[in-house]
């Protein structure tokens, strides 16, 4: 698939003014520029995120409400149920809710379902299981559970709704629904996930009970230590990282390398992360997936129990055995992908539709949605995998920039059972026998919604360099614009006119190599996965590059990471 290139062209005025003025490189003072941060003390807040510039958390609608319900139950020591989901997201959000609630003498329980025996979400079915509470909480889910709240309601039990998902067109008749995505909520966070909307939550419940005076007699929680699991939470749920989600997580991963809580620890250890600085790479590739595992193919309460223990022991038991759940997951998920791949060769014009369906009876449930990211990478469009159980297809599918899945399936709603999710990711449920209609249905509205460029991959620097300006100072200044992620990418960088002064293979797959610019000494690269060498001398319009630092030193301060050259 061609790859477009895409050079951004800030205001070069603006450009040198922001680096004098922050006395910053001038790359990064073009990153900050690209990123609508041209005004000086808008980027100095963005380069150093601070907890104190988080937004008013009683602006979401029903806030009030929620805490109101939440001191009631505490003033009358009633039973909490706190209902959550089986993903990293979810899960850090029923362990953040379950240690703050504990921590204000609560009578509090977790329920998390099983992914392949109940699915996902409050249903029907639990309503005998939480007849014995009298408030039920919802994190990370809760938005469609329309039915099954009503039900509760006539039991007499209240539930509170926190959620990130997309609402229906009508919301749930809780005591309370806390959405950022509700058309009538203030707050203007829409991008935060599942675990920052829970954690607002107690931000306000702990403001309440201060104003009360709970707090006279009673250690008030430290909210500040809770922000490893709203780290975590929000980087493997891939929300943008902007705005209050870019101040969590940074505040966060500093709480995750203090190792306070020891199943983060033994996650950190199990991951070989070492001694060395977290970074959102590694919870995004060491924590989440090993999280994320326990609900894919057994049960998510190994995960919370790991992230609730504070016993060293059994976290490291916890641990080990989340990282062999990982593992047994990497199988399933290659075998998964590779017949994936082989139906796609096989039906070639499958390959070519603006959506992948793909199903098969024996896929896992608790995979599809790893794979359908991989495919997305792969061919760069949206992608739906399906299995069958007891006449019903059930399944996941992931989107790209640009094609929003949830409008896609809101088109397609009359030939569906059940679907839900954000405009990236979302499942779905339909009748096995609408499944050749669903994949015209689909096609049609991923291609009414979708701009052609959506399909196209891209990568887009954010300013030409010169390699002689690619110095540590550099590789240091733009470390600060971490973390990295969806709405603030790590900078690429542009380079033209050069040559390739040698090359050669790191483990049959990396391709390092010198590249020569102007006659200036070669600067090493590193080309990850290239798995071919370039010819010695050949010539290169331009190259798309990172710069980092060097994490493995080796007397080199700064590592060119090339994305793409030609």
């Amino acid at each position: 698939m061609e790859t477009r290139w895409v050079l951004k062209q800030p205001d070069f005025d603006l450009v040198r003014s922001l680096s004098r003025e922050l006395d910053c490189h001038e790359a990064v003072a073009a990153a900050l520029v690209n990123r609508n941060l041209e005004d000086p003390d808008k980027a100095r807040r963005f380069l150093s995120p601070c907890l104190a510039d988080l937004l008013d958390p009683f602006c979401f609608a029903d806030m009030d409400k929620a805490v109101q319900r939440i001191w009631q139950a505490l003033s009358n020591n009633e039973k909490i149920c706190i209902f959550g989901d089986y993903d990293a997201d979810g899960i850090t959000s029923t362990a953040l809710m379950q240690e703050f609630l504990s921590a204000l003498g609560a009578d509090c329980s977790t329920y998390i379902p099983h992914r392949v025996d109940e699915g996902y979400g409050l249903k029907e079915e639990h309503i005998q299981t939480l007849v014995k509470y009298q408030l039920v909480i919802t994190v990370d889910c809760g938005i469609s559970s329309h039915r099954a709240i009503e039900m509760l309601a006539r039991e007499g039990i209240d539930v509170v709704v926190t959620d990130h998902h997309t609402p229906g067109p009508t919301l749930p008749d809780a005591v309370a629904v806390i959405n950022p995505k509700r058309a009538d909520c203030p707050s203007g966070r829409s991008f935060l996930a599942g675990v920052g909307v829970a954690f607002f939550l107690c931000v306000c419940t702990r403001a309440f009970a201060r104003e009360k005076g709970f707090f006279t007699s009673r250690k008030e929680p430290n909210l500040k230590e809770l922000l490893d699991l709203v780290a975590i939470g929000t980087l493997a749920d891939v929300v943008p990282l902007v705005e209050e989600n870019r101040i969590l997580v940074s505040a966060g991963l500093d709480v995750v390398m203090k190792r306070r809580r020891p199943g983060i620890a033994a996650l950190l250890d199990v991951s070989g992360a070492g001694n060395g600085p977290v970074t959102e790479q590694m919870v995004l590739f060491g924590l989440a997936p090993r999280i994320n595992a326990a609900g894919r193919l057994e049960h998510a309460d190994a995960a919370l129990e790991l992230l609730l223990t504070d016993n060293s022991c059994k976290a490291a038991d916890l641990a080990a055995r989340l990282n062999s759940i990982n593992l047994a997951r990497r199988s399933v998920e290659k075998e998964m992908l590779e017949q994936g791949l082989a139906l796609l060769s096989e039906h070639p014009s499958l390959a070519a539709s603006k959506i992948l369906v793909l199903w098969d009876e024996n896929w896992h449930p608790g995979v599809m949605g790893i794979v359908a990211s991989r495919l997305v990478q792969r061919f760069h469009r949206p992608v739906a995998l399906l299995s069958f159980q007891d006449n019903l297809a059930k399944g996941s599918a992931r989107s790209v920039a640009g094609i929003d899945l949830h409008q896609c399936l809101t088109d397609c709603e009359d030939l569906l059972e059940a679907f839900g999710g954000h405009a990236m990711a979302a499942g779905l449920t339909l009748k096995q026998e609408n499944l050749k209609a669903l994949v015209e249905a689909l096609n049609r509205a991923v291609e009414n919604r979708a701009e052609e460029q959506a399909f196209a991959r891209t990568l887009t620097a954010d300013w030409i360099l010169d390699l002689n300006s690619a110095d540590e100072r550099l590789a240091l200044e733009l470390d600060m614009l971490r973390p990295f992620g969806p709405g603030n990418e790590e900078p690429m960088f542009a380079a033209h006119d050069l040559s390739v002064g040698w090359s050669r293979l790191a483990g049959d797959r990396h391709l390092v190599m010198g590249w020569i610019q102007a006659n200036a000494p070669p600067r090493q690269a590193i080309w990850f996965g290239a798995g071919a060498c370039l010819t010695k001398g050949e010539f290169l319009s331009g190259a798309m590059f990172h710069v980092r630092k060097n994490p493995y030193g080796h007397g080199k301060n700064v590592q060119l990471v090339a994305k793409a050259v030609r």
